[in-house]
């Protein structure tokens, strides 16, 4: 079985913190670009017949409650409530990162 271990640091023990609007570092979405990178060097690396074990817990339903803007402003406008908006953009973010995740094992 392979395993490898994913941070959100920058492989010198620094953590990287940016903007909740900078979509390119959005934590769900490092994960889950590791995520695929990981499935897709599995797929073709000398452990390809070996199961891989792939633990991927996305944070994202935790607080702080803060989402890059385009997933709370594509919320439906019939939620009136900031929070909740909120909540529904982060869980329309984690959705897209399983989405990306399942495509990516779906290829190799």
């Amino acid at each position: 079985m392979s395993t490898v271990e994913v941070d959100a640091a920058d492989g010198k023990g620094h953590r990287m913190c940016y903007s909740c609007d900078d979509v390119d570092h959005y934590s769900t979405h490092l994960f889950a670009k590791r995520a695929r990178s990981v499935i897709q060097q599995h797929a073709t690396g000398p452990n390809k017949a070996k199961p891989l074990f792939l633990y991927l817990p996305l944070q994202d339903t935790h607080g702080p409650v803060h989402v890059p803007s385009l997933y709370k402003d594509a919320a439906s406008p019939q939620i009136t409530d900031n929070l909740r908006r909120e909540i529904a953009g982060k869980l329309a973010a984690v959705d897209e990162a399983i989405k990306n995740v399942t495509d990516a094992l779906r290829v190799s």
